[in-house]
């Protein structure tokens, strides 16, 4: 304890970094042997120059990585003692992303999309995402032929309509159920994941559910209980 004040001190021993958020989604693609072009932004700043030689140190992955000069690289630094995170200090900016910059996106998006089978848009509510640019990117893929995957933010699951499958965890399941008019949620996750994938025109909803696994609602509207294992993380 810190003889300045009641606070823990932290005698640093190893420091380690590594893609997170999205680029955590471009982690897990990889160590399934899939190959990724990746599409986003970072700020000018060292933590966007360290985002750049992450993925191309990777040869499973190219990306196109839209600078954002008002905007810093998110960063996300945790202290941990003995397995247990005592701190985590955040710095980043929400605000939602100028034109010229989703523009940027758009080109590189419509560039190499064709190039791609699936689909992933990540939105973590950090600015890229909104409903209009949601419509834009999910019509052109299905255009296209691709399948759109979607992990959502929004309460709203209309802002992803058309998508061929949104994962919500369950919280955020429960909470775009409380926006629909007329719907009186029940205690069936079954019957609120049919109004929910039937109300946002979906073909198929998963709805990860802690240790009570997953819950995959497809397209014909069967229903598929995934069980889960505990892990330590």
């Amino acid at each position: 304890i810190s003889p300045e004040a009641p606070v823990p001190v932290f005698h640093v021993k190893k420091k380690n970094r590594m893609l997170g958020g999205s680029g955590n989604v471009v982690r897990n693609l990889t160590d399934l042997n899939g190959y990724v072009h990746f599409i986003s932004t970072v700020g000018a700043d060292d933590s966007g120059r360290i985002i750049r030689e992450f993925l191309a140190a990777d040869a499973k992955v190219t990306f196109d990585l839209i600078e954002t000069p008002d905007r810093p690289t998110t960063l996300k630094t945790r202290y941990i003692a003995d397995h247990q995170q005592m701190l985590r200090v955040d710095e980043e900016e929400t605000i939602d992303l100028q034109t010229n910059v989703l523009d940027q996106i758009w080109d590189a998006y419509v560039k190499r999309v064709g190039d791609c089978t699936v689909v992933i848009m990540s939105d973590y509510g950090k600015g890229m995402f909104s409903k209009d640019f949601n419509h834009k990117l999910i019509a052109h893929a299905r255009k296209l032929g691709k399948t759109v995957i979607v992990d959502p933010k929004s309460n709203d699951f209309k802002d992803y309509g058309g998508a061929t499958l949104i994962t919500p965890n369950f919280k955020e399941f429960n909470g775009a159920l409380g926006g629909i008019d007329g719907l009186t949620p029940t205690q069936s996750v079954e019957e609120n994941a049919l109004a929910l994938k039937a109300y946002a025109d979906l073909d198929a909803l998963l709805v990860t559910r802690g240790k009570d696994g997953m819950t995959l609602l497809d397209g014909q509207n069967q229903f598929h209980h995934l069980p889960t294992q505990a892990l330590e993380v």
